[in-house]
C-alpha cells in the first residue's frame, strides 16, 4: 500500500511539472493511474482478507468498497462553514 501511495504522490508531482510544451507527456502521465489504483486496491482488499476473522471476510470487504466508494466522497464533499 505504501508503494502504490508514494506511486501516487510521484504522478502527481510529474503532473505538476507539465508545461505547455511537454503537455503531451499528461497522457503516459495519467495512464500510471491504473497501475497505482490497481496495486492500492489489491493491497486493500489483502490487507482487509488478513486481518478479518474467519465468518467476516466478506464484510471486511463490504467495509473496503464502502470506505472507498461511499465514505470518501462523501467526505470530500462536504464545504467548510
Amino acid at each position: 500500500m505504501v508503494a502504490s501511495q508514494v506511486a501516487v504522490a510521484l504522478r502527481l508531482i510529474a503532473m505538476s511539472t507539465v508545461t505547455a510544451e511537454t503537455q503531451w507527456l499528461i497522457a503516459y502521465i495519467q495512464a500510471l493511474h491504473g497501475v497505482c489504483f490497481a496495486c492500492f486496491w489489491i493491497a486493500a482488499v489483502e490487507y482487509a482478507h488478513a486481518c478479518a476473522p474467519p465468518g467476516l471476510k466478506g464484510t471486511a470487504q463490504s467495509l473496503v468498497s464502502t470506505s472507498y466508494y461511499v465514505v470518501g466522497p462523501g467526505l470530500g464533499s462536504v464545504r467548510p462553514g
